[in-house]
């Protein structure tokens, strides 16, 4: 069986790993001060949404309805810069959070394309 080459922009892939990264510094790094729950609450519904927009759109049955998941998608990027403006402001900036932010653009961007 041949295994399928990965592509440096398989958006699938990127926005799972965006998400699960996403997810353990939200965890880990991020100090637990109840003035922050609310923004780390909507940081990981609008960043793991993208993902799950971008899956879902995976198995649409017609290029409109891809379209249409992917503009989802795109919008839960948006918002989901958003919050990072505000953590970023509300938290030490550590390089993690600069690499996520980074990870972020690169998935609007190919959103943006697509």
């Amino acid at each position: 069986m041949i295994e399928k080459p990965k592509y440096e922009y398989d958006i699938k892939e990127k926005s799972v790993e965006f998400s699960i990264r996403l997810l353990k510094y939200l965890d880990q790094k991020v100090e637990k001060r109840k003035i922050l729950y609310p923004l780390i609450d909507q940081l990981v519904r609008a960043g793991t949404s993208v993902g799950a927009n971008i899956h879902e759109a995976q198995s649409s049955q017609s290029v409109k309805e891809m379209m249409r998941y992917y503009r989802i998608a795109l919008k839960s990027a948006n918002e989901s810069n958003y919050w990072f403006i505000l953590l970023e402001n509300m938290v030490e900036k550590e390089e993690i959070l600069m690499e996520l932010k980074k990870e972020l653009n690169t998935l609007r961007n190919i959103l943006e394309k697509s």
